[in-house]
This record gives structure tokens, sequence and C-alpha cells, in this order.
């Protein structure tokens, strides 16, 4: 078979390409810090650049996380070492995180109680950096539903997944735009209430309210929903 001259041709350029990639970044030279005490030679990269590295990281990772319990004021945890680094990448990335990953939580028992916590600590400059439904998808709040009927039929599920759906529809509750997303912590254990659920849903009239208990039901029953 005669040889492939175009693949060999695209494949020398490639390596050149990544030969001058390499030899850039070995010839790298940061300018002098206007602070010596700064600790982070990123901080030496124009905001630009730093913004492209924070962006993927976050894309690259799980998320953040927003745990049920805490004690700090802003809750959201940030699994990267980026935050060890020093106060000014840590305050940027944080911010970046706030603006373009996932905020992943658990709910027991339909108990969002932590999350409406949560977003009344927020400001309203806070709120609006959240995923919201007006916006086109890209992120979500990703609430994991952790079932457990028989426990929750003694604590009150109900209830609390009513106050939930009925803040949803509050036009003057804080975070009633934000895009939540719901999945089921464990496939195949599902709340058998699901279907009574969906039904009542279908006799909802349209609005926040069965669009977040057909969400609900949907991760019940394994189905994917558009959020």
């Amino acid at each position: 078979m005669a040889p492939n001259y175009k693949k060999r041709a695209r494949l020398a350029a490639a390596a050149h390409k990544r030969a001058e990639l390499v030899a850039s970044v070995r010839d790298f030279k940061p300018q002098q810090k206007e602070d010596p005490s700064k600790l982070s030679i990123l901080l030496d990269l124009p905001p630009e650049l730093r913004a492209c590295i924070y962006d993927i990281i976050l894309a690259q990772g799980d998320g953040v996380c927003l745990p049920r319990k805490t004690s700090s004021h802003r809750d959201l945890v940030v699994p990267s070492t980026m935050l060890l680094l020093n106060k000014q990448v840590y305050d940027e990335f944080m911010h970046a995180a706030w603006v373009l990953a996932d905020i992943h939580t658990k709910v027991a028992n339909y108990d969002f109680r932590h999350i409406v916590t949560f977003m009344n600590k927020l400001s309203d400059e806070e709120v609006g950096r959240l995923p919201n439904i007006k916006l086109p998808q890209q992120r979500s709040v990703i609430i994991t539903l952790d079932v457990n009927w028989w426990a929750g039929l003694l604590h009150g599920d109900l209830e609390l997944l009513r106050r939930w759906l009925n803040r949803a529809k509050s036009s003057t509750k804080k975070g009633t735009e934000v895009r939540y997303e719901y999945r089921l912590a464990h496939a195949g254990f599902t709340d058998p209430r699901a279907a009574e659920w969906e039904r009542q849903a279908n006799l909802m009239p349209e609005g926040r309210k069965k669009e977040e208990l057909m969400k609900i039901v949907d991760a019940l029953h394994g189905r994917a929903s558009a959020s």
C-alpha cells in the first residue's frame, strides 16, 4: 500500500505545533511581582488567563457542594487546592465557582430547609449569580433525593415537601427563579407515593409549583426531566 503522505504531513505539523507550545511554556518568564509578598505565581498571569484556568478546573471537577449542616455564612464547599494558594486566588476562584459550576446538595426525606436557609442568607447580587430558569441552561443546583419514605412518614415529610413547593410559586421568596435539577440517590429505591403525586401534578395549574413537583416525580420514576 502506498504511504499516506497527507496523513504524515498532518502529523508532522501537529508535532511541530506541540513542540512550539512546549517551548513557549518552558521559556515563559513571569513579570516581576508588584507585591513581593504574593505567594502564587498564578497572580503574575493576566486576569483573563486566570479566569480561563478557573473555568477549566471547575469544568473538570464535580461542581461545588452545599452540605446539609454548615456553620459558615456562604456554606458552599469547593474541593480544590486552588483555595489554599492565597486570599486573592481564593476569592477569585470562589467567585468563579459561584457563576460557573453546578451546585450539588443532598435532601433527606424532602427536607429542603438547609437550601432555604442558604438562600435566605444571600444578598440579591449573590442570588443573581446562581443558575436561573430564565437563562439558557448551562448549569443547575442539583438536588440528590435520599428517600426513606417510612421514616419520612414519621417525621412529616409531606409537610416539608408542601412547604418547598409552595415556596417555589412565591415570587417574593429568595431563589424562586433558581434552576433546580433532582436526582434519586439510590436507583430502584423510590417512593411509592410518586404515582399519586404525578396524578395531582397533572391537575395543577401551570407554574413553578407544578414544574418542581413534576421534576421530583420524574426523578423518583428514574426519568429525565426538562429543567
